[in-house]
């Protein structure tokens, strides 16, 4: 088995996520057994529902606005660079 310096390693989950409070839940339930391995979760919300947003408060690390630049591409590196 090889020991890896775990100072140097982080894992982040990164979620793009616009108003879908009817499964958002479950979603973050669903992760819960392997939760330990993230460092941190990261959202870039794109909607505007209040009740999606509480939930992202709960579950996530850092949730920040993100516009969607209708291009999944450039909207995932406005995430990750935030993480």
């Amino acid at each position: 088995m090889i020991a890896y310096p775990t100072h140097l390693l982080t894992v982040g989950l990164q979620m793009i996520v616009k108003d879908e409070e009817d499964v958002l839940e479950n979603a973050f339930k669903s992760i819960q057994p392997c939760r330990r391995i993230f460092d941190e979760i990261v959202v870039g919300w794109t909607g505007t529902n209040p009740k999606t947003k509480a939930i992202l408060d709960r579950y996530a690390t850092k949730v920040f606005p993100v516009e969607w630049e209708f291009h999944i591409g450039k909207t995932r590196q406005k995430v990750h660079d935030a993480m």
